[in-house]
């Protein structure tokens, strides 16, 4: 019975220190919001329950397991989502982005991004901001500048099937891509400058540059290199330059006179004087063997536009001008010539019997510079206020202005097919 009494007491004094121990375990509980059951005297033993075995799990691919599925690195060299648009990047970054010679030659398709790579009808300005603009004349619109002079640019020849054009200016000549608006080359220097620039092949052919300070150069287009020169041609400049490859001819003009080279040796063949004011521009019949002259007189003079005859050196007044005829173009084989004048007027002319057909009067003032389309008789003019105008002259309408030039458009070049 003693021993009984004490194992009593025991397990009820072991029972007590338990209660006592789970005590703090059932505070924390309802201090987190748990609700705690009173524990029942009895509790039933749990039914053992035997479960499902789980399904097997895929294994886990870890880095540098040759069994883990990567996704394929990120390529920047490929071409963006079509569903990008395009403008977010910007003309610069995305216009001439097909713009290659295999795009060229195969003759593919267009679409959105090789449309203006694939444009035919293309125009180049200079201006007195001394920029160079390339115009996309399908849309009217300005695809590329170019700052390539720190002056007025006075001359540019374009060839637009290689994408590639010569500016001449005060500072200099260069060579430049038009399809990254990156210099090439620049050309030696010139004192004076580089007013009038002739350039059969870029890659192979030679340049011939009429000097600011009246020389005459011919470089090697691919290196520049010099391979003639002719001081003192023309005091004060060599304002005038048209040369034929086939003959190997050229004439010039600047001051009151203007000559007929032999560009072999640069022998002067011939010299026609008696252009007061000074020769402004000039364009020659190699086959017929006519020059047509503009001279920078100011007001109406008789003189100001003639036709010479180079057999008997006899020459033939065509009037109508009321102030110079500074620019002028002709087509030979047409026999029509277009000159654009500080009167403010495109007039076309019959070279044959050396009359005026039609004036269109140009609301924008002075005729700086002038690239026309004998074709469509549609003519590109520049003006002093920095904007280009295209002129139908079946019409007399403006069709299209382009803006962006800063002061005068000095000189512009097209390809109209």
């Amino acid at each position: 019975k003693d021993k009984k009494d004490k194992k009593d007491k025991k397990d009820k004094k072991a029972k007590k220190e338990t209660d006592v121990k789970q005590e703090p375990v059932e505070q924390s509980a309802t201090l987190e919001g748990e609700s705690v059951q009173p524990r029942a005297e009895a509790e039933a033993p749990a039914a053992i329950v035997e479960e499902a075995p789980l399904p097997a799990e895929a294994p886990v691919a870890w880095e540098g397991d040759a069994s883990a599925t990567k996704e394929p690195p990120i390529n920047f060299d490929a071409a963006p989502n079509a569903a990008v648009d395009d403008s977010f990047f910007g003309i610069g970054d995305s216009m001439f982005a097909d713009f290659t010679d295999e795009v060229m030659a195969e003759g593919k398709e267009p679409t959105a991004v090789t449309s203006a790579a694939t444009s035919r009808i293309w125009a180049v300005s200079g201006a007195e901001d001394g920029t160079l603009r390339l115009w996309n004349l399908e849309g009217y619109s300005c695809h590329r500048v170019i700052e390539a002079h720190s002056v007025p640019v006075s001359d540019i020849v374009a060839d637009f099937r290689e994408m590639r054009c010569l500016s001449g200016a005060a500072d200099g000549c260069k060579l430049w891509d038009l399809r990254r608006g990156t210099c090439l080359r620049t050309y030696p220097v010139i004192q004076g400058g580089c007013l009038r620039l002739a350039c059969r092949r870029f890659r192979d052919g030679m340049v011939v540059c009429g000097g600011g300070d009246g020389s005459i150069h011919t470089w090697k287009a691919s290196t520049g290199e010099t391979a003639h020169t002719t001081p003192s041609a023309h005091p004060g400049g060599v304002w005038a330059l048209d040369v034929s490859w086939e003959r190997r001819r050229a004439a010039t003009g600047g001051d009151v006179s203007f000559k007929v080279w032999n560009m072999e040796d640069w022998s002067c063949l011939q010299k026609v004087e008696d252009h007061p004011g000074g020769i402004m521009s000039l364009s020659v019949d190699w086959a017929g063997n006519r020059v047509l002259v503009a001279a920078g007189i100011c007001g109406k003079d008789p003189r100001m536009l003639r036709m010479w005859d180079l057999d008997s050196k006899e020459a033939q007044m065509l009037s109508g001008c009321e102030d110079t005829a500074a620019n002028l173009e002709v087509n030979w084989a047409k026999g029509i010539a277009v000159t654009g004048g500080w009167d403010a007027k495109v007039r076309t002319w019959n070279t044959q019997e050396c009359l005026c057909t039609h004036a269109t009067r140009c609301d924008f003032g002075r005729v700086r510079s002038i690239t026309v389309d004998f074709e469509s008789q549609q003519v590109l003019c520049g003006s002093s206020a920095g904007m280009l105008y295209l002129l139908d002259l079946r019409t007399d309408r403006v069709l299209q202005t382009l803006e962006g030039h800063v002061g005068g458009v000095t000189v512009v070049r097209a390809s109209f097919s």
